[in-house]
């Protein structure tokens, strides 16, 4: 009956582990040592919607942002149907280091832009479900082969003369190692 109960509380315990909605259910390695990698982005989609209203009407702008194979698809649609479609040459790594810091490498079209900075969990050491890089990223899965990152967003500007300006954003990036 003791290794019972005492079975019942380990396996309590290490499920609690288990911080993002689709994180293994046991690793042995803490949140800290799977997150601090090298990490190379491969998939991302991002959604932006846009509606500005002058004088009572509505222009809503909406971007689909999505990125495989070293390509960058954007289609930005206007209300009115109209829609454009571009796609780009892209690349996003990833350095999320031990000491707090963190390198992001983005090439588009070839320019390159690095930022160094430093990382943390949002709330806490204790929770670790969220992460504060450039903007605050949910952690969806974390593994040691896997990063999956969400976020949303949303701004709304009223003007004074009437009228507002609102922008909501929602994306998911996933990462594997370099």
């Amino acid at each position: 009956m003791k290794y019972l109960a005492l079975s019942l509380i380990i396996i309590l315990s290490v499920s609690s582990c288990k911080k993002g909605e689709e994180d293994p259910f046991l690793s042995v390695r803490s949140r800290k040592a799977r997150l601090t990698n090298n990490w190379k982005l491969m998939q991302m989609n991002i959604s932006s919607i846009e509606t500005n209203n002058f004088f009572g009407d509505d222009v809503t702008y909406t971007v689909i942002q999505n990125y495989g194979d070293n390509n960058l698809s954007i289609k930005m649609t206007h209300s009115s149907g109209s829609t454009l479609e571009e796609n780009y040459e892209y690349s996003k790594t990833l350095q999320i280091n031990k000491d707090g810091t963190y390198t992001t490498i983005t090439s588009t079209q070839g320019d390159v832009e690095t930022i160094n900075d430093y990382w943390y969990w949002q709330n806490g050491n204790k929770k670790k479900d969220a992460l504060q890089l450039d903007k605050i990223y949910n952690i969806k899965e974390l593994r040691k082969d896997k990063l999956v990152l969400t976020w949303e967003s949303s701004e709304e500007t009223t003007y004074s003369a009437g009228g507002f300006s609102r922008t909501t954003l929602t994306g998911t990036m996933t990462f594997e190692p370099n």
